[in-house]
């Protein structure tokens, strides 16, 4: 579904506000001028990637351990609001050694992903689901794409008052004073949440047992929203 949406929005950034460019007036003198408005806007929403892991003789034990760790996890964060929670991908793996040529184990992991905008709440569960069993794979603030559109009709206009500017240069220097806009699009970006990896693992899964782990500490920062408009311009006596 993530990725379905993740597509379709993908699909969407580009838009085109006119269906095709008309012929060009006899004599016209055609330029096509291109401009890109940015906005430097603070991300508002968080997100936390997660993995519980287990190893043992045991197949069916580690699992049950798994299952037992995730429907903790996910109650306590359902005891939250406005957290959106998913699990993601489930594997169970033999351990093998090479040396003997033999299974000597398994070993089994599950992920887990939640994101919000309440970066408070967000912060304090994962903490509290470290103590639990469950180490850090990725935490980042982003972007979210509502709050990226509710740029655009600023950014839009902006680029466009660069256009038509540019275009009036161009008119007096060439003696061309008639300017016709003959066609416009707008192509923007639409950028997923990409997990970042954070660093020192090791030492966080070292930690990952002990039930009074700190809250982890994480600063959003600001991220660039940008639209580009295309114009096709036609300059006339």
């Amino acid at each position: 579904m993530r990725i379905l949406f993740s597509t379709l929005i993908a699909l969407l950034s580009t838009l085109t506000l006119a269906q095709a460019a008309p012929e060009a007036p006899e004599g016209a003198t055609v330029i096509h001028l291109s401009e890109t408005a940015t906005h430097k806007a603070s991300q508002d929403r968080i997100m936390a990637n997660l993995v519980v892991r287990e190893e043992g003789a045991d197949a069916a034990r580690i699992q049950s351990r798994i299952n037992r760790s995730m429907t903790d996890a996910i109650a306590a964060i359902k005891k939250e609001k406005d957290i959106d929670v998913s699990t993601g991908s489930y594997s169970v793996n033999p351990r093998w050694d090479n040396k003997e040529n033999k299974n000597i184990g398994w070993q089994a992991q599950q992920t887990l992903s939640m994101n919000s905008e309440d970066a408070t709440t967000v912060l304090d569960l994962v903490a509290k689901l470290q103590g639990m069993g469950f180490q850090v794979q990725g935490l980042n603030y982003y972007l979210s794409n509502e709050k990226r559109r509710s740029y655009r009709d600023t950014l839009m206009t902006d680029a466009i008052d660069r256009i038509q500017s540019r275009a009036q240069k161009v008119s007096k220097q060439l003696d061309l004073p008639k300017i016709h806009m003959a066609e416009i699009s707008l192509t923007g970006e639409s950028v997923r949440p990409q997990p970042m990896m954070m660093r020192g693992m090791a030492k966080m899964e070292m930690i990952a047992m002990d039930a009074s782990v700190p809250t982890p500490v994480a600063e959003s920062s600001d991220e660039e929203v940008s639209l580009t408009v295309n114009a096709i311009v036609y300059l006339q006596k």
